[in-house]
Parts: C-alpha cells; sequence; structure tokens
C-alpha cells in the first residue's frame, strides 16, 4: 500500500471560524470520482456558512493542496482513520470534528445561530455526537427515554435509538474527536471498512444526538449514482452558488434553472419508455437456454422445492413455463401442494397442514434424490415476475457449499437492514453478492420466502416446530432457541413483489399493471383472471377505478362498523375474564377534563370491560375516582394501587390506561378477554398491548416460553430493553405493580418515563401482544400537543372522545375540517421555513458580513 499525506494547513476560507469552533475541524470526506466538486464545495461553505471551523478535505484521488490529506490506495475506514489522526497530530487542540461527506455540501443557507448554540452545548455538556439532519421526519430515530433533550436557543437535541441502523450517520455531525477513533477501531475489529456499513451500530458506549431539520441539503445529497440528483438543481428555494451553477452546466449544458426544470420534466415523462426499453435490452441478451440443457453445474446437488396451496394450484403449468424462461439453469424442480394435480415432479399425497406438507415433500426428496444437500425453498406466489440474476444466484451457491452456509434468504426490493446485524457473523461478498448475517431473533428469520437451505438444518427446523406443535406457516417462520446455523440475506435478490402475486388469495394488482415486468406465461394467466383478458391497459384501468373508488368502499366500511357498534347489546357488568380485574385510568389535573368521554368512549369500544376506576391528583369528580392530591405520578400511582387492593381484596389484576391511551376505533374483546385468561394460567406479572406496529425487535423468544391461545400470542420480552414497564395498556398483577412502583420510588424514580425503564432486580418475564391495542402512536397527546394523527385519520370512526379532540383542534367536530387544518398548518410551515432560509441568505451574505471570529 502506497500513501502520501499533503497538507501544510488550511488556507480554504478567508474569514475566520466562530469563536466556539476554535477546537473544531470541519473535514469533508471525498472520493477520487468526487473530488473535482471540492473548489465549488469550498465557495458554497463560504458563502452559506459563515464563520464555519477551519475546513481540511480528505480524499483518495490525486487532489493536493494546503488544505487536502490525500491518501492513495486506502479503503474509506481506512482514509477516514488516517485522515482524524493525521488532524489530532498536525493540530494537537483539536477536541471535536465537524464530519461531512462531500455530497452533504449546504445548498441553503446554514443556520449558524443554531449550529453555534449547538457547538456551545456539546462543549458545555461534553455530547459525544450531534447529528444535523436534513428535512423531513426522523421521529422513528430517535428515543427520548435513553437520555433527557438538550434545549436551547433555537436547539432541541433529541437523544437516538441506540441499536438503531445509522445511529453512526456519515450526514453533517460533530463527533468527539476520541469518540469517532473509537467508533473507527471498534468497525476495524469487525472489518467493516465501507461507507455503507458504517452508520450501524457499535458497542461503543456515548448517547448520539439529532437535530432535525439542521442542515439545508437533500436526501442523498446533490449526486446519488455518481449523477446530479435532480432534485437538488430544480428547486427554486435552493439559492444560486457555485456548486449548483456547476451541477446544471454537467446537467442540461448550462446555469439555467427553467432549462434544468424542462430536462427534469421531460426525463420523468420519458421513464417509462426507457424503462420499457432496459427490459426489452434485458430480456434480449438474458442467456439463451432450453430446460433440456438441464440444472447449471453449481446446482447439481440442489432441488428447486414450489410450494403450492389447494386454492391456487392452477398455476403451476405457468409457473413451470416462467421459471424456465425467466431462470435458465435453475435446480431440478418439485413441486409440493394440498391439491388434486398430477404429473411429472407432483408429490399428490401430502398431509393437510403447511408442515404436514412441507416435511413430506422433504422426505421424498430424501428418499427420491438421496445425493440432495440443498433445496431452493420457493411459495408459488414468488415465481419471479421479472429476469433472475443468475450470475449473483450461482454465486451464492458457490458460497453456500464452499463455506457450509445453510439458509440464505432473497429478498425482494425494499429496506430490510432493520433484520440484519453484521455483529453475529462476516458478511460474505463477492463481486455482486453480499450476503449478511440476520438478527438470530428476527421475527421472522426462518422466511417462507425463496431461500435457499441447508436440507438437515431445514429438516431440524421442521421437528423442532412439529415439538412445539406449531403447522401453520406464519409461526414456522418464527425463531427458534439454540439455532446450531446463521441464517443470512441477500438483499433486492429476488424479482417480485412484496407479498408475492397473491395476497389473500386474490391477484396482487401491482403484479399485473407494472410495466417493469416482462411478459411471460404466468403474467398472461394472472391478468386474465384480474380482469378477464390479457391486456396490460385493460388491467390498469381496472386497477385505477379501484383506486378511485377505494375512499368510498372506505366510507362504507366506517358506516358498517359504526352499524356494528351502536347494535351491540348492551352487557350486564365485565366479562367473565374480568372478574378480578380493575381497569384503572390514570389521568392528572391538566388532563382530567377529558376523562368523562373516555368513559363514554370506552363503554362504546369496549363492552365487558373491567370495573373502571380514574386516579387523578386534580378535582375530578366522576364515579369511581381516587383523588391524591400533591403527589408524583408513580407515588399517585402506587397509592392507587394500594387502595384498590384495600377496597377490592379480590382483586388480582390491574389493567393500566393512561388517558391518552383511550382507544380511538372499537377493542377486540376476544383477543384481550383471552389474553388475560392465559395471563392467569400460566400466572403472569404483566401482559402489553401496544399500539399497531412491528415491536417484534423487543422479544427475546429464549427467556421463556411464548403464551399461544386463539387468536393471541404473548411473546416474552427483552429484559434490557428501554421500557420493559411500558405504561402503554397492559395487565399487570396487582402485587407485581405495587412491588414496582416502591422499587422505582426506593431509587429516587417518579416521573413516567424514568417507571418504564429496566428494574435490574426485576425477576418476572414481561410479555407483550402485539398489535392489541386500536390507538395511535404515542397516544392523543404528544409532548403536551394534540397529535394530529388522532383527529385526521379516516379509519377511526366517531366517538365522545374524538369529538372533543376536533372541537379543541378546529373548533368543530367535524373530520374534513381538521384534515383541512393539519394540511394548512403544514403547508404554511413550508412557508415559513422558506421565508426563513430567504432571510438567513440575505443577511449573511458574505461580501458584507462581519467576521464571525469577532461575534
Amino acid at each position: 500500500m502506497t500513501e502520501s499525506v499533503h497538507m501544510t494547513g488550511s488556507k480554504l476560507s478567508e474569514f475566520r471560524a466562530a469563536t466556539v469552533f476554535k477546537d473544531t475541524v470541519l473535514l469533508v470526506v471525498t472520493e477520487a470520482e468526487t473530488e473535482a466538486y471540492i473548489p465549488e464545495i469550498r465557495e458554497n461553505l463560504d458563502l452559506l456558512w459563515p464563520g464555519h471551523p477551519d475546513c481540511v478535505v480528505a480524499t483518495d484521488g490525486a487532489l493536493k493542496d494546503d488544505a487536502t490529506l490525500t491518501f492513495q490506495n486506502v479503503t474509506f475506514l481506512q482514509k477516514l482513520d488516517k485522515a482524524v489522526r493525521q488532524i489530532q497530530k498536525d493540530r494537537p487542540e483539536t477536541r471535536h470534528i465537524f464530519l461531512m461527506r462531500d455530497v452533504f455540501c449546504p445548498l441553503g443557507p446554514v443556520d449558524t445561530r443554531m449550529l453555534e448554540t449547538a457547538m456551545g452545548e456539546v462543549q458545555a455538556q461534553d455530547l459525544e455526537f450531534v447529528l444535523f439532519q436534513w428535512p423531513g421526519n426522523f421521529e422513528s430515530y430517535l428515543d427520548s427515554d435513553v437520555a433527557p433533550p438538550v434545549v436551547a436557543d433555537g436547539v432541541d437535541l433529541q437523544a437516538m435509538q441506540q441499536n438503531r441502523d445509522g445511529i453512526n450517520s456519515l450526514a453533517p455531525a460533530i463527533w468527539d474527536i476520541n469518540h469517532l477513533l473509537s467508533v473507527i477501531d471498534a468497525k476495524m475489529g469487525a472489518w467493516i471498512h465501507d461507507a455503507d456499513r458504517f452508520p450501524n451500530p457499535v458497542p461503543v458506549a456515548a448517547v448520539h444526538y439529532m437535530q432535525q431539520d439542521g442542515w439545508p441539503t437533500l436526501d442523498g445529497g446533490f449526486l446519488i449514482d455518481g449523477v446530479a440528483n435532480p432534485k437538488a438543481i430544480t428547486r427554486s428555494y435552493f439559492p444560486a452558488s457555485p456548486l449548483v451553477s456547476k451541477l446544471r452546466v454537467e446537467y442540461c449544458g448550462q446555469d439555467d434553472l427553467n432549462k434544468a426544470r424542462k430536462k427534469y420534466g421531460l426525463a420523468k415523462a420519458t421513464r417509462g419508455l426507457s424503462k420499457k426499453a432496459k427490459h426489452s435490452k434485458a430480456l434480449k441478451d438474458a442467456p439463451q437456454w432450453t430446460p433440456e440443457d438441464g440444472a447449471a453445474e453449481v446446482f447439481k446437488s440442489t432441488v428447486l422445492l414450489v410450494l403450492s396451496q389447494a386454492d391456487n394450484e392452477k398455476y403451476i403449468p405457468a409457473i413451470r413455463e416462467t421459471l424456465d424462461r425467466l431462470w435458465p439453469g435453475h435446480p431440478n424442480c418439485v413441486f409440493a401442494h394440498g391439491g388434486e394435480s398430477e404429473g411429472a415432479g407432483v408429490p399428490d399425497d401430502l398431509e393437510e397442514t403447511f408442515l404436514q406438507r412441507l416435511d413430506g415433500a422433504v422426505q421424498r426428496i430424501r428418499k427420491e434424490h438421496p445425493d440432495t444437500r440443498h433445496v431452493f425453498l420457493l411459495p408459488n406466489e414468488f415465481c419471479p415476475l421479472g429476469q433472475v440474476d443468475t450470475l449473483m444466484l450461482q454465486t451464492a451457491m458457490t458460497k453456500v457449499l464452499d463455506q457450509d452456509l445453510q439458509f440464505v434468504l432473497f429478498q425482494w426490493p425494499g429496506d430490510f437492514r432493520i433484520a440484519l446485524d453484521s455483529e453475529v457473523a462476516p458478511s460474505v461478498v463477492a463481486g455482486n453478492l453480499e450476503l449478511t448475517a440476520m438478527r438470530p431473533y428476527w421475527e421472522t428469520i426462518n422466511a417462507v420466502a425463496p431461500a435457499i437451505w441447508g436440507i438437515d438444518h431445514l429438516q431440524w427446523v421442521i421437528d423442532t416446530k412439529k415439538e412445539a406443535w406449531i403447522h401453520d406457516i406464519r409461526r414456522f417462520q418464527h425463531p427458534l432457541p439454540e439455532s446450531p446455523a446463521v441464517h443470512y440475506m441477500q438483499l433486492n435478490g429476488w424479482p417480485t413483489l412484496d407479498g408475492g402475486f397473491l395476497i389473500d388469495g386474490e391477484v396482487n394488482p401491482k403484479a399485473v399493471t407494472r410495466t417493469y415486468f416482462p411478459q411471460s406465461s404466468l403474467m398472461t394467466q394472472l391478468r386474465e383472471d384480474y380482469c378477464g383478458a390479457d391486456d396490460l391497459r385493460k388491467a390498469r384501468k381496472k386497477y385505477g377505478l379501484a383506486k378511485v373508488t377505494r375512499r368510498f368502499s372506505k366510507a362504507a366500511e366506517r358506516r358498517k362498523m359504526m352499524k356494528q357498534i351502536t347494535n351491540r347489546a348492551p352487557v350486564d357488568g365485565p366479562a367473565e375474564a374480568f372478574k378480578d380485574t380493575v381497569l384503572l385510568v390514570s389521568t392528572y389535573s391538566r388532563n382530567e377534563h377529558y376523562i368523562p368521554a373516555i368513559l363514554k368512549t370506552l363503554d362504546m369500544f369496549w363492552p365487558g370491560h373491567p370495573e373502571c376506576v380514574v386516579a387523578t391528583d386534580g378535582d375530578l369528580d366522576v364515579p369511581g375516582v381516587i383523588r391524591f392530591k400533591d403527589k408524583t405520578f408513580v407515588e399517585l400511582l402506587l397509592a392507587t394501587a394500594r387502595k384498590i387492593k384495600e377496597d377490592r381484596p379480590s382483586t388480582r389484576h390491574i389493567f393500566l390506561m393512561l388517558e391518552d391511551l383511550c382507544p380511538l376505533a372499537p377493542v377486540d374483546t376476544e383477543v384481550v378477554e383471552t389474553a388475560m385468561k392465559k395471563v392467569r394460567e400460566h400466572d403472569l406479572k404483566y401482559a402489553l398491548f401496544p399500539w399497531p406496529g412491528d415491536f417484534s425487535w423487543t422479544f427475546d423468544r429464549t427467556s421463556a416460553p411464548t403464551i399461544i391461545g386463539p387468536d393471541v400470542e404473548l411473546a416474552p420480552m427483552q429484559k434490557d430493553w428501554d421500557a420493559p414497564n411500558s405504561l402503554v395498556t397492559a395487565i399487570w398483577n396487582i402485587d407485581h405493580l405495587i412491588w414496582m412502583a416502591e422499587r422505582k420510588l426506593e431509587a429516587g424514580v417518579n416521573d413516567p418515563w424514568g417507571f418504564e425503564h429496566q428494574l435490574e432486580e426485576n425477576p418476572h418475564t414481561h410479555y407483550m401482544q402485539l398489535n392489541g391495542w386500536p390507538t395511535v402512536q404515542d397516544g392523543f397527546f404528544v409532548r403536551g400537543k394534540l397529535n394530529h394523527l388522532a383527529v385526521t385519520q379516516t379509519g377511526f370512526p366517531p366517538s365522545p372522545i374524538a369529538s372533543q379532540l376536533r372541537k379543541e383542534y378546529c373548533g368543530v367536530d367535524n373530520l374534513q375540517i381538521a384534515r383541512l387544518k393539519y394540511g394548512l398548518t403544514a403547508f404554511s410551515g413550508h412557508v415559513k421555513a422558506r421565508k426563513e432560509r430567504k432571510r438567513g441568505l440575505n443577511a449573511k451574505a458574505p461580501e458584507t458580513a462581519k467576521p464571525a471570529g469577532d461575534l
């Protein structure tokens, strides 16, 4: 490896750095392919960020000047590592690095006041990472339970989720230099040298913060795949700048906004034609292969097992022809189904359940093809709809054979990085293949989707599921304790759609209306089933009409739902399952005026609910209220639980609900009552019912058995999760709730957020029932403000609480007016932000600006 370092000091800007940046270096990381933009990037920084820190550029190209570190023949991580250590050596006073990849150069005026305030907070509170994100909604990356927010003038730094992909983002950020080196060392130790995986989490202890809407650029930056991002040069709210001028010249031949926008419009209009041309070429260039040629050499010990069901076996002949056309050289094919079809390679005597059908097929393969080492499992609805990447698949099969891998999943296009964990095992990389290890307890780690299985490993999974009496396809995919193999995934590895070409037994409209899928026998049959003819235009017309009428059908569903609600027979008291349970609604003086509407809504949406008690620190006067003045949240909760136990000694359980998590739609009473019976039967201490969403990443199925019942699946939660005592609606054993509140008070915890955190000495496992409660994320209040989702979503029927919330939000109980107000609010926010950006540009023109160092 050769290396050259060229740097004599930074003379980039004629303006001095702001005083707060005296111990900070702005490190711009570029590459040989993009370093040609560096002169314009420097000019943009001077124009749009007066008073920025001293700037150093790190590259692996040929650029050399007084403010550039040049390293040749290095990986991205090596380049970053060497640049940071060189800065530390040449400027020993440096405490912080403002790290910025070249593509994220600002395109609009930087909010210097906000950045300098943030830098002051970093220094004052010794923060180690602050990310300045481009405009967008990144709430899902934040977790206020990790650490309190840092709020100052124009700054709102929120703690990020600690194990979320992207926590070490390469977007513009302030790094403590020693923390950055620790992350680099951890990546080096894991052999992660590329920029794509650098943002993934590492076991380095530090709280990372994010400032939303903190950087004036676009998602992906000004380059995408080495080509100018059209949005960067066609958006009128970005002012003229040297970088934008250069990008426009490259894009359309001259620095002209209107010409750039015209070209972009034409490009969008012709995109469909270019896609069609690309696919015509792909088909033309596809390997010329016939079924008589047999399987590719690498698949000689592999069988392609296509699983079907009785209600969709009619597609088997078309699937066979489509596989021959779109996957030349595929393994020898066997079809397993539950119907009556007969023919070569079709076992017709399999048992009824999914597991029995799969087990019978695997055993028959073992008997009739004894040299089989691997099974390529393919549910028939995931038959390829486009040309299969045969080179990638054969490379994957080679790696499976060489490294004795037992499971490789080929996922359809989409972002499935949340399922991956590169710390479990090293990635397998070759050519256009990148197999990444999956999280051991990912909810669908045994996915019934296109995948290569070691036949012995597949048989082990089948046998283990059989012992647990798990015969359905949904639970077959769930993880197993002590799995002997690492499971891998190839992203974007299979040409199909999410859900396949059938959804709930009906043709997926997207499968028959997408122009990028070529014609095939299967496509012909699907279109005939969908619209009566093999006609793309007719299929798209039917799908368009279906989309137009969808909102009317939604309205009809809402009316049907309301009719069912109003027709429910009155229930005399609590359901039998809740005879020893009390429904505790916790509120406080500020929100207690919602309680009358909440109680009416509970009676409306949850007939047969437990006897209701309301706890407050205010002056509320309703039946069943318990008042305790001048108490903190945890003190109020403890006092109320003790009072319930004293007044109702037969109470064993409390169904705890905060007032803003009142149901906004009918409660699934069968699920809740069945869960209550399982809690009592297994003496569970806690069962959580979260709002709809995927919380399977909080599960730890190795810590305790999963409890299965009709329509219920209570899964054990991780004890070290951030909120194992979540105050979202949950069933508590009353003694366990009292014990938990007492321990929290002993530890000095009085607030609800601290109550939710882990308690080390808790000996009991807490459980969760997914999608168990009909409300919106975070309830109808978020950070003390009304959650607009609670009053603008069409999926919630009218209710007393929804009426009261809408009246407070827009003055009238009207869904359309509430939605209109929210739309106007969002639009005015964009207008205000645009005006502020213009005002900032006019106020910070560098020709007349006072040097930032004198501020």
